[in-house]
């Protein structure tokens, strides 16, 4: 009976500390910093960062459209894959999955084709979301590893308890594996949505306010320049200004009292 009570009580225990360490899209949240007397191990996070990266583009093409956009499916690797696409005589749309090591070679190389318009790059950080789900594998593995041990002093209740709870983490395993499986495929393999179009793209049309506001912007940036310029070389030539000032002012005294002296001798 005792051992039944040490079993039930384990299992419980388990339950709970799982509960309160592990996090999920749900909102739960894991601390990596246990309180102070409490028996949970504290997490470390790897400093390895999980990013996942997205791009899209529009893509202009005006001569041999249907020639381009077949060497375009074919320049991707072997490990590549399409996960989309629909051609049209006019337009197509793809979805490609690249290496991401090899990502911002194959964006350069879509300039090749035609005119690249509207791109757009994402990163998404996704390191505790993964370090999460992680811990959370690590502490249901544990958890199974000891109820097995269990299993073989268990009576007949015991072990169809522990059977049930085995049941319930084999299940919450293959979820949270199936996420890592899904985050490596994601971190590994970038998505890149392309737009193609059978035209020239069209030039931008900026309005007349848009042309004023500009005009405004870069008269005031050239009247701040030459006020700027101004006051740097009036600080230039302050110095040489004060000689000359100075020496100006010598030569006046000096005339004056030449004068002066010149005129009371004639006086005499």
């Amino acid at each position: 009976m005792k051992r039944k009570i040490f079993v039930l009580l384990y299992i419980s225990l388990l339950l709970i500390v799982f509960s309160g360490c592990s996090a999920n899209d749900n909102g739960h949240k894991s601390d990596p910093y246990p309180s102070e007397g409490s028996t949970e191990e504290i997490v470390v996070y790897s400093s390895v960062r999980k990013i996942i990266y997205s791009a899209s583009a529009n893509l202009y093409i005006e001569e041999n459209f249907k020639e381009k956009i077949a060497t375009l499916k074919d320049s991707i690797n072997d490990d590549e894959w399409t996960d989309s696409e629909n051609i049209s005589d006019y337009s197509a749309y793809f979805i490609f999955r690249i290496k991401t090591t090899r990502l911002d070679e194959f964006i350069d190389s879509l300039s090749t084709y035609g005119e690249v318009k509207n791109f757009n790059k994402k990163a998404t950080d996704i390191s505790l979301q993964y370090q999460d789900t992680s811990n959370q594998i690590i502490a249901l593995e544990a958890e199974k590893a000891r109820l097995v041990e269990l299993y073989g002093e268990a009576n007949m209740t015991e072990i169809i308890q522990i059977n049930t709870r085995i049941s319930q983490i084999d299940k919450e395993l293959r979820v949270l594996k199936g996420e890592i499986i899904q985050f490596d495929s994601q971190i590994e393999y970038s998505e890149v949505q392309v737009s193609i179009y059978n035209e020239a793209p069209e030039e931008d049309v900026v309005s007349y306010g848009q042309k004023l506001m500009r005009s405004f912007k870069t008269g005031g940036k050239a009247f701040i320049k030459f006020f700027e310029y101004l006051s740097l070389g009036l600080v230039t030539i302050f110095p040489l200004a004060l000689v000359f000032v100075a020496v100006g002012v010598g030569i006046y005294y000096l005339r004056k009292l030449y004068l002066n002296k010149k005129k009371n001798n004639n006086r005499d």
